[in-house]
């Protein structure tokens, strides 16, 4: 019995979603003409502040002491 509400709560779910979707909006660009982000002068570029956590690199723990090149 619960499975057959579950469907029809599905269902009825899925059919209301689909009746309230937007229709998508076609381009009404023209052959010719570009639509691109321009840069503004004096616009505002978020910062973020904190600290930044540089963690150690150990995939060569125990690859062995280093040695100096000699030329």
């Amino acid at each position: 019995m619960f499975a057959i509400i579950a469907a029809v709560v599905a269902v009825a779910v899925a059919v209301f979603s689909y009746i309230q979707m937007r229709k998508g909006q076609k381009s009404r660009l023209t052959p010719g003409e570009l639509d691109v982000t321009q840069a503004d002068e004096g616009g505002s570029i978020p910062v973020i502040f904190g600290t930044c956590d540089v963690a150690p690199n150990v995939t060569a723990f125990l690859a062995g002491t280093p040695r100096a090149i000699k030329k």
